[in-house]
């Protein structure tokens, strides 16, 4: 069995996962990530914030019909050098994505990203 705990204070949060410490709950971190799915619009799955590294999110968002990124190989895209593309899922099922991948409408897409505005990543989705 793991722990759940309630942390208030981000700067236990370190501490609490070298304790072994199953999942943390911290509610500004929560507030932060349905603050930024509000602010990307209905495209977008789930945001996390990530509490141990500054400025650092995870995103889930849904590749439009007409984005920049659909029907083009990843490695023909000029994309920021600060994100990184963590997996997707097409139509139910999960993919890996290189350089050879190509997005389709409707691909759920998992992001990495650091130091980038809302407003790039809207741009490419």
């Amino acid at each position: 069995y793991k722990t759940v705990a309630k942390e208030e204070n981000i700067d236990y949060i370190p501490l609490a996962y070298r304790l072994d410490v199953g999942t943390l709950i911290n509610k500004k971190l929560l507030a932060a990530g349905y603050i930024y799915r509000t602010l990307l619009g209905q495209d977008t799955g789930q945001v996390t914030c990530l509490s141990l590294v500054n400025n650092a999110e995870v995103i889930e968002l849904v590749a439009r019909r007409d984005s920049h990124i659909v029907g083009r190989r990843i490695s023909d895209l000029k994309l920021p050098a600060n994100m990184t593309f963590g997996g997707m899922m097409r139509n139910g099922r999960p993919c890996m994505i290189d350089g050879n991948t190509v997005f389709e409408p409707y691909d759920h897409v998992v992001i990495f990203y650091h130091d980038l505005t809302i407003n790039t990543l809207k741009e490419l989705f």
